[in-house]
């Protein structure tokens, strides 16, 4: 049951995970505290059990707190990695232009003065 809802997280199924646990709790309350189905079955709960309910409740939802700021932090650094990779690649389109325009032009250059071009550029 708590497997199940933990591999759901682990796969990025939010939703699912949390349509999951709220099925859960609500099957764990109806099973164990049975108050809709007896009058008196409330007399029985002690405080323990829902103390105990309360802390599993906590931690599940810590864990999945945790887990959304573990997500956030790799979408951030994806986001960052992405931005570096279009500025790279800017880079090199501009460099590849200026090499086309040399070429088109037919301008012989040494190659000091193309090392120079593309040491500039990077």
């Amino acid at each position: 049951m708590v497997v199940e809802w933990l591999k759901r997280l682990q796969r990025d199924n939010y939703f699912e995970a949390l349509k999951e646990y709220i099925e859960n709790l609500r099957m764990f309350y109806i099973h164990h505290f049975s108050i809709f189905d007896y009058d008196n079955a409330s007399n029985n709960i002690t405080l323990s059990e829902v103390h105990n309910s309360l802390q599993d409740t906590k931690k599940m939802l810590s864990q999945v707190e945790q887990s959304l700021d573990k997500q956030n932090k790799n979408l951030s650094e994806y986001s960052t990695a992405i931005l570096e990779n279009k500025i790279k690649l800017s880079e090199m389109r501009q460099l590849l232009s200026q090499v086309q325009i040399l070429i088109e032009k037919n301008i012989t250059t040494t190659h000091s003065e193309f090392a120079n071009i593309f040491s500039n550029n990077l």
